[in-house]
């Protein structure tokens, strides 16, 4: 969910499959250093993107628009 699983954390990956208009922080945190974040961001079209979290913050890897998922629920997700 948009909290994540902080118990397990840190993670290398994290892989969001559903749309958010924005990627929860909660999720940045449970992130290794130079761990990789992938997810549909954006309302009604998304853009594809890949984060890589550093010691220095968050770099964007890769965004790709164009690409079309259902919303992010609970806590963070759509309202």
């Amino acid at each position: 969910g948009t909290l994540g699983y902080p118990k397990e954390a840190p993670y290398d990956r994290i892989i969001i499959t559903a749309a958010c208009s924005q990627i929860p922080a909660s999720l940045f945190d449970q992130l290794t250093e130079n761990g990789l974040i992938i997810a549909p961001v954006g309302e009604s079209s998304q853009s594809l993107v890949l984060l890589k979290k550093t010691s220095k913050g968050i770099i964007e890897i890769k965004n790709e628009p164009k690409y079309v998922f259902v919303p992010l629920v609970g806590k963070f997700g759509k309202k």
